[in-house]
Order: structure tokens, then C-alpha cells, then sequence
């Protein structure tokens, strides 16, 4: 594209590097900040400690008229691009609504009107997700930090975080002026199992958590799954989970309506159980002894029917809940996470800064866990919360798509690591070896076979290769 001599006798120096781009002319598209060339060991070296490109080659033209979505633009102004919706939005209960370009609102499951707006990523990588800037103290719930654990069907939100005593020149955070709390809320199971309707959230530092106890949030372990997604599984095929947890399904008897199916965690047997669907919809709840508490669901599974496809007895599932009880995260009055120690731990968590939290310019400050501040390159004190979360792939089997009953020909989806049996097919017979060809006299090796040999059969190639090599090098 464009290449440059810089000289950096004076110190450092910029390369910039101008284009015509649409209809403007001389526009910078590219900029290198070179600091220093200097000799290494080996090489020559050169410094470079700033960057700045645009993709010049690919221009998005906007005028009044274009639409985005359900958004159209009414007018394009100096330093200013307004639209307006063109037609009518409705904000259905339980969905989510198309605004433009990836940006959507989400909708409460509830009669009463709650959304949001959002936007969904699913490349892998690392994404900030931040709260609302503050110029003083502040304070930060799930409705200002979208970081923070927030139930929108159940309007159940945790945590708070709470800045005092800081604004204008004066950055410090004093000893006590940082506060953190989070409260144990009950939220519903996004299925349906029986009688069993809601268990215990906690939020804890932007992650969600399930308290062992109703009552006390001393001790916590993940949530890995709580979903109404449908799954289709034949006989001894494996549903994968989070964390290594597998849902087999063992065996299936279509006459009695009944499933056997088995949890394991890295191929290790945990618990099995034979599931009755003959009076429709079946749970089956695996419970135990989890820290300082009894009898606590860690795994629950919705079985809806078992039927006869056109090659397998297949079985239903339409709920799973799971939670990581072999990881308990115990938490005791004193504890220290990163800046803030413990004060009480209770149906509620209190804790408080335990030193000096200073804001500096152009600064990222460790809180705790994952949170952290941002600190404005400014004169003026400007800083928010935020969390990182790190996208890497996919834990569990996807749902299936569309819907099977019984009693219509199934379109089968089952789980992904299944291929439909074949019939096994009569192994060839092979070849009688022939008699090795005179060789050439520039060869010095015997020709290669070009076919892949039969199974059961290599032992008998092999004795002929070796005796035919034998027979070439005596030959030479």
C-alpha cells in the first residue's frame, strides 16, 4: 500500500500515512508512532509504541431515508445521526425484539412490562461489560450494571456496590468507604418440576451462585444449568453438561414408559434412577449432603415421554438443573477477596473496604474477583465498574429444533455424538500376492502398493512385503 523512511534522530517520530477516502480527500488512514532503532545482540531494532488504522477500503455511505432495522434516519447532521422507528415495536411478553444491527430489547416473562436493552455477542473473546460512569461516589445495582447478577423474569437482582467520600481532586477511597452486599432471593426454575418451584440466588461478584442453605449465604457453589431447552436422546447415547457432567440414557422401555438414565462426571458413575413417564411428565431430583447441609437438590431432570422412532426407543427431556456441589465456596466473617473483607455473612454478605482505594488517571483498579474500576486519562475524576467474561465455546448440547410427539412420525433430532447403525458389511477377500517384477537398474527400492490393506488381512501382506524385499535385494 505506501511505505516510509522515518527518522527518528529528534526522537520519536509519526508516520502518517493519508488516503482519498469517498468523497474527502486526504484523509489519515494509518499512523505509526516510531520511538527509537537501536542495535541488539543480533539485530537491528526499531521501536514502534502507538498505532491508529482505519478500514478505508470498505465505506458505509448513511442518508436520510436509509433504514437499519425498524429504525429509519430522519435527518444527518454536522456531528449527528438521528432516527426514528418507522412503524410499530411491540414488546411481547417473554421475547426479544429486533431494534438494528444487533441491537435488541429482552422482555420479561411476566405480565407485567419489564425489558432492557442489550446486545448479544457470541464470537469468542473477551468483552467489558460495565456499569454507569461516576464523577463522585456512586452506587451500582443490577439496573446500572449490566455486570451484576439480574433475574429479568423474576425482577430478582443482588448485589449493590457503594462508593462514598471521593469527587473533584480527592481520588481516595477511604478504609470503609467501598462497600459490597449481596442478599439471597428466591428465583423460580426456568421448567417445570412438580411441586418443587423456586431455589435460593445469590449474586456474587457479577457471577451467579446457588446458596445451599435458604436462610445463609455462608456457603455457595455455581449454577451450571437451569434451562427448559428439549433434548432428544436414544438408547445409550450421552447428553454432555457443563463441567464434565454427562445424562446417559441407559436404557428405554417404550411399553412400560419408562427410561433408566445415569449422571457421571468425567466418566465416573454419580447416580441412576428409572424414570416413570406412564402418567405423563416425570422429575427425577438427585439430592445430597452438600458442605454443612443435608439433602440438597444438585441435579434435576424433567422427563417428558419415551416413544418408538423409526430406528430407537428415544426419551425427552425438557428441563435441566445442575449445580457444581463437589465446589463449595465457603465464606466466613474476616474472609478477604481482593480489596474488600467480609463484616457479616448471613441471609445476607457485607463487606467493606479494608485500606485506601486510590482512582489514579488512566488506571484500572483491582476490587475483587473479575470487578474492577476504569479510570478516565482526565484531570477530572470519571470512573465505572465493569467485569470481564471470556467467550470460548460452547459446554453444552444444543437444544433440538422443532418438536416431536409420539404419535406422528418423528422427525428425529437427538444429541449431536449419535449417527444412525448401520448394517455391518462381509470384509473382502483379498488378493493372492503376485511375483515381484524385475526392478529397473535406478531403483533401489520395491514399488509401494498403492491400496490400503484389508482388515484381518495385514499379517499375511506383511510376511509377502517383507519376503518380496528379500527376494529384490538378493536379486540386485
Amino acid at each position: 500500500i505506501e511505505d516510509e523512511v522515518v527518522d527518528v534522530t529528534d526522537g520519536a517520530a509519526t508516520w502518517t500515512f493519508e488516503e482519498d477516502v469517498g468523497d474527502t480527500d486526504d484523509v489519515p488512514v494509518f499512523r505509526a508512532l516510531i520511538t527509537q532503532v537501536f542495535q541488539g545482540q543480533v539485530d537491528s531494532l526499531a521501536v514502534v509504541e502507538g498505532l491508529y488504522l482505519v478500514d478505508y477500503q470498505d465505506v458505509l455511505e448513511i442518508e436520510s431515508g436509509d433504514e437499519f432495522g425498524e429504525l429509519e434516519i430522519d435527518s444527518i447532521g454536522s456531528n449527528s445521526i438521528i432516527m426514528k422507528n418507522t412503524g410499530t415495536i411491540t414488546l411481547s411478553q417473554d421475547d426479544t425484539v429486533d431494534i438494528a444491527e444487533g441491537m435488541q430489547f429482552s422482555v420479561a416473562d411476566s405480565s407485567q412490562l419489564r425489558f432492557y436493552l442489550m446486545k448479544e455477542y457470541t464470537e469468542p473473546g473477551t468483552y467489558e461489560i460495565r456499569g454507569s460512569v461516576a464523577t463522585g461516589g456512586d452506587i451500582w445495582t443490577p439496573t446500572n450494571f449490566a455486570g451484576f447478577f439480574y433475574d429479568l423474569d423474576d425482577n430478582v437482582g443482588t448485589e449493590e456496590l457503594v462508593v462514598t467520600g471521593v469527587g473533584g481532586t480527592d481520588r481516595s477511597i477511604a478504609e470503609g468507604d467501598l462497600t459490597y452486599n449481596t442478599t439471597i432471593e428466591p428465583v423460580e426454575y426456568t421448567a417445570t418440576f412438580g411441586d418443587d418451584t423456586d431455589y435460593p440466588v445469590v449474586g456474587f461478584f457479577a457471577e451467579k451462585y446457588v446458596a445451599l442453605d435458604d436462610n445463609s449465604a455462608d456457603e455457595l457453589v455455581k449454577l451450571l444449568l437451569d434451562n427448559d431447552d428439549k433434548y432428544t436422546l436414544r438408547t445409550g447415547s450421552s447428553l454432555e453438561l457443563p463441567n464434565g457432567y454427562e445424562l446417559t440414557a441407559k436404557q428405554i422401555d417404550v411399553e412400560g414408559d419408562k427410561v433408566w438414565m445415569e449422571l457421571s462426571k468425567d466418566g465416573e458413575f454419580i447416580e441412576d434412577e428409572v424414570i416413570d413417564v406412564s402418567n405423563g411428565s416425570a422429575t427425577w431430583t438427585f439430592e445430597e449432603d452438600v458442605g454443612d447441609t443435608d439433602d440438597v437438590p444438585v441435579f434435576k431432570a424433567l422427563i417428558t415421554q419415551v416413544f418408538q422412532g423409526q430406528v430407537d426407543s428415544l426419551a425427552v427431556v425438557e428441563g435441566l438443573y445442575l449445580i457444581d456441589y463437589q465446589d463449595v465456596l465457603s465464606i466466613d466473617s474476616g474472609d478477604e477477596f481482593g480489596e474488600l473483607e467480609v463484616d457479616t455473612a448471613g441471609a445476607t454478605i457485607n463487606m467493606s473496604s479494608t485500606g485506601t482505594v486510590t482512582l489514579g488517571a488512566d488506571d484500572t483498579v483491582d476490587i475483587a474477583e473479575n470487578m474492577k474500576f476504569k479510570v478516565a486519562d482526565d484531570d477530572d475524576l470519571r470512573y465505572y465498574p465493569f467485569v470481564e467474561l471470556t467467550i470460548e465455546g460452547e459446554d453444552t448440547t444444543q437444544p433440538d429444533e422443532g418438536d416431536e410427539t409420539p404419535d406422528e412420525t418423528p422427525d428425529e433430532n437427538v444429541t449431536d455424538n449419535e449417527t444412525e447403525p448401520t448394517e455391518p458389511t462381509e470384509p473382502t477377500e483379498p488378493t493372492e500376492p503376485t511375483e515381484p517384477t524385475e526392478p529397473a537398474d535406478n531403483e533401489t527400492e520395491p514399488p509401494v502398493e498403492d491400496g490400503g490393506p484389508v482388515p484381518g488381512f495385514e499379517a499375511v501382506f506383511a510376511v509377502a512385503g517383507l519376503l518380496a524385499v528379500a527376494y529384490l535385494v538378493r536379486r540386485n
